[in-house]
């Protein structure tokens, strides 16, 4: 028994890499603790999911402490296990994701949805988000909420980079 599961994960190891980051969101508040939101693929560039069954994984990196990663607490991980997934395509290379509380961003974003995207640049497997604003698409590399003393959301900077490489930034109040 133990022998078939060292050949699992081994197996599993072997058909995956690890996990590539989408983008990070800071807030204002614990300013050095970042939220990290992640896809794997397997060798062939496509995605795969974690062994929660979720094709997109969040989690913190608590800089506080020796930047260790914690996972979400109870009311963070509601928004990602009741997140909407649409897969684009047959062999899930593309999909679009959208998190439960996400769904709140329609005060900042006329259409919250983040698509996901893998593509091989150079020989190597690149994993990326995006989303469609003023009608052009931006890839998505930060994500900064600024919080009232009462951790209400004031605004949202989000940051990334426009299909020509320009680097987009862009403050929603």
């Amino acid at each position: 028994m133990r022998t078939l599961i060292v050949l699992m994960v081994l197996s599993f190891a072997y058909n995956s890499y690890a996990g590539q980051n989408l983008f990070v969101v800071k807030k204002s508040f614990n300013t050095l603790n970042v939220f990290k939101v992640d896809a794997q693929t397997n060798k062939d560039c496509k995605l795969i999911p974690y062994s929660s069954g979720k094709y997109i994984e969040g989690y913190w990196i608590m800089g506080e402490g020796n930047n260790q990663r914690q996972e979400m607490n109870a009311l963070e991980a509601k928004g990602f296990s009741k997140a909407r997934m649409t897969y684009l395509n047959s062999d899930k290379s593309e999909v679009d994701f959208m998190p439960e509380n996400l769904e709140k961003a329609h005060v900042y974003f006329s259409d919250p949805v983040i698509r996901v995207k893998t593509s091989v640049k150079n020989g190597r497997c690149q994993v990326d988000a995006f989303m469609e604003i003023d009608h052009l698409e931006t890839k998505i590399k930060e994500i900064f909420v600024g919080l009232t003393t009462f951790l209400k959301v004031e605004y949202v900077i989000l940051k990334g980079a426009r299909a020509n490489g320009s680097s987009f930034v862009r403050k929603y109040q």
